[in-house]
């Protein structure tokens, strides 16, 4: 049988893949369906950027596609704007003592959600009503931080009072075939679709003739060697949401860091450019597809159980494969998930990827670790 992949972004496992000899065949398709003309993307330097005013800064929305958007609005086309958090604030913060209100079964921040006027986790889904004062030093002067699709959505309605803006995030398709029903009112009679990267693959509407992207620096400084990989991807993604009919695209991308060789190749729609680039620095720093990457998570409900498991894992691991990169252990980013303190260490080697796991589940079942403690094995 014939296998065929398609994809304008492929991973850069695939596009090595692809570009050495009798591995894959590599097909350019370097034309839009019906001759579109791919959209043109223009950079706007948020640090030049003058805001549309001081209580929305934090938002990021700027004139450049201000005007954009009025234009189009005048003109009867469509406009879809991607900003990659939903809720309302990012967090809530404590501007006396610093203290940051987050969810007491994980490590991170609680969201703010306006309409209900609660502080929400993303990850167990916990929720509490916003309080009137700081819990830790008693202080009224809670500040919000950052800005969610909700208060994205708050800002466009003020700002065009007479469109019909339409949100689409993980609050607003909870219920039963709220996806299509969303599309569906965006089609016939939406100006303004606002959503997360849920908006960014798939959709086909003639008349969208301008995308924004508001907050590409969030993706872009992930703490992950995928970074720069995913936000080229998305920034294409949303690109080709525009233009699709009668009507040429244009794509506003919002960036701090219009400097960043990523954003200049993405500019330039070149992703193959951008791939030559990337695999240079993959290649000295030993990320995939150079070498295969393996996470083992470690997680319980006793911390310091947890972590004598990770650190005597840790040792076993080094001991297993003596001449590999081994990271770790060390306390994972969100540290605390559903009640659940989480180690992580990370395998570098080269070695064939079924013999590294076969070598790994068999340590996995000789080993005689906590039962409490969970152990995952992850390949990055």
């Amino acid at each position: 049988g014939l296998l065929l992949m398609g994809s304008a972004t492929p991973s850069l496992e695939m596009f090595v893949r692809a570009k050495n000899a009798g591995a894959l065949e590599l097909l350019h398709l370097p034309d839009r369906a019906k001759n579109a003309k791919p959209a043109r993307i223009r950079i706007v330097d948020m640090k030049k950027e003058i805001f549309l005013s001081p209580e929305d800064r934090e938002l990021i929305l700027s004139q450049t596609l201000e005007k954009k958007l009025r234009n189009n609005l005048e003109n009867h086309l469509k406009s879809m704007i991607l900003l990659n958090k939903r809720g309302y604030y990012t967090f809530i913060q404590c501007p006396d003592c610093g203290h940051v209100l987050k969810c007491r079964h994980c490590d991170i921040p609680l969201k703010y959600h306006k309409k209900r006027n609660v502080l929400k986790c993303h990850y167990c889904s916990y929720e509490e009503p916003l309080p009137t004062k700081c819990p830790h030093c008693g202080s009224f002067r809670l500040k919000p931080f950052g800005s969610g699709t909700e208060k994205a959505e708050a800002l466009l309605k003020k700002v065009f009072p007479d469109a019909n803006i339409i949100r689409m995030d993980s609050d607003t398709t909870q219920n039963k075939n709220a996806h299509q029903k969303l599309l569906r009112e965006f089609k016939t009679k939406g100006d303004i679709l606002i959503g997360t990267q849920m908006i960014a693959k798939g959709l086909d509407f003639e008349d969208v003739t301008l995308v924004g992207i508001l907050s590409i620096d969030s993706m872009l400084n992930m703490p992950h060697y995928r970074a720069y990989e995913k936000t080229i991807q998305m920034i294409a993604q949303m690109a080709g949401r525009a233009g699709r009919g009668r009507y040429e695209g244009e794509v506003i991308l919002q960036t701090y860091e219009p400097e960043n060789y990523v954003i200049r190749y993405a500019k330039e729609q070149d992703y193959e450019g951008y791939a030559m680039a990337e695999l240079r620095f993959r290649k000295e720093l030993r990320y995939p597809p150079y070498t295969n990457m393996y996470l083992m998570t470690v997680s319980g409900k006793n911390e310091e159980k947890t972590e004598n498991t990770a650190y005597s894992m840790g040792k076993r691991l080094k001991k297993l494969f003596p001449q590999e990169e081994i990271l770790g252990p060390v306390p994972m980013d969100i540290y605390k998930v559903k009640d659940q303190y989480r180690y992580q260490i990370i395998l570098k080697t080269r070695k064939n990827s079924k013999e590294v796991l076969r070598n790994l589940k068999t340590w996995m079942g000789a080993s005689l670790l906590e039962k409490e403690n969970l152990i995952s094995i992850d390949r990055l």
